[in-house]
Formats: C-alpha cells, structure tokens, sequence
C-alpha cells in the first residue's frame, strides 16, 4: 500500500523547507568566491641595523625611520652606539680605529706591538727597528 498522494507533497515540501530553511542555501544565494585583495610590501633601511619590512593592503616606508602598514607603523631600531679606541704604538705614535664594535689588541705571533680592531677590522703597530720589545 503506497502513501497517498498528499502525504508524498507535503512529505517533499518538508524537505525541500528544510534544505533552503535550516542551513541550506537555496542555488541563487550561492556567491562566487571573493577575490583576494592585492598585498603591499614595504621596507626601509635602517642606519647600522638589517632593514625593516611589512605587508599588508596599503604600505609606505620611509629610509632610516620607518615602515607603515594597515596602519601599523614598525621603527627602525635605534643604532648601536659608536666607539673609538686608540694605543699608542712606540714606532710611529697612537693608532687609533672607531666603530660599533671596538677592541684593544694585544701582542700576537709576528705582531709583538699590538694593535686595534673595529668592526671586524684589525690595525697592527707597524714592529720596531732591530726586533725590540714593546713596553
């Protein structure tokens, strides 16, 4: 025995309420995707320090400053301290260097005045007349 024909409509009526009704999206609300907004980058060179960047919509930089992106701005840091050392060096007078990192150097193997170094760079006392000693 089937159902009457009555039952069966309201039966696909239900289902069709519930699919558009209770978490179902009727075909012409479909949306197509959005597209992707366009990404900005923007970096900065900082003074003594590794650059800066950010993304995002919208971006500006400004060299040795700053970098602004969606409306959050990022400074550079602030640069390292500079220094400066000098030795006097019996053969020729001071030796002097400067640098963001500066460091007296002793007697070394075939260098028995010492020097200085800044920044990675080595200067030796140039060595005395007739091999003397440093004091």
């Amino acid at each position: 025995m089937s159902p009457p024909r009555n039952v069966l409509s309201l039966l696909a009526s239900c289902v069709l309420w519930l699919a558009t009704g209770c978490g179902g999206t009727a075909p012409e609300a479909l949306s197509l995707p959005q597209q992707a907004e366009a990404m900005a980058v923007c970096t900065a060179r900082c003074a003594g320090a590794p650059s800066i960047s950010c993304s995002g919509t919208t971006c500006q930089s400004v060299d040795h400053a700053y970098v602004l992106c969606d409306g959050l701005r990022t400074d550079c840091p602030a640069a390292p301290p500079s220094c400066t050392v000098t030795i006097g060096c019996e053969a020729s007078g001071p030796l002097s260097c400067s640098g963001s990192s500066c460091q007296v150097l002793g007697p070394a193997s075939t260098k028995v005045c010492g020097g200085v170094v800044c920044d990675g760079m080595a200067q030796w006392c140039p060595p005395l007349p007739g091999d003397l000693e440093c004091y």
